[in-house]
């Protein structure tokens, strides 16, 4: 293997996911979905549905907190100068 070979050490390193397009690729998704769940709870208030939109929505937005606040801890944390 030459050296030409190797591969280029990420410009943020990080122990959880090294590559820095995946990292990039996984913050934007969570932030569009966080996103376009919080619209969609916003434009549906006050609709009336055929489903019950107070149960799915408490356990769709809790779970992207959960999501969000993991990937922030676990990925984007470790990559915040000391």
């Amino acid at each position: 293997m030459s050296h030409l070979e190797e591969p280029l050490p990420s410009v943020t390193p990080n122990n959880v996911i090294r590559d820095p397009k995946v990292r990039r690729a996984l913050g934007v998704s969570l932030y569009i979905v966080s996103l376009l769940t919080g619209v969609a709870a916003f434009v549906l208030a006050g609709v009336d549905l055929p489903i019950d939109l107070d149960f799915w929505a408490a356990r769709i937005l809790g779970g992207i907190a959960i999501l969000s606040g993991g990937f922030g801890l676990g990925v984007t944390t470790p990559n915040v100068p000391r």
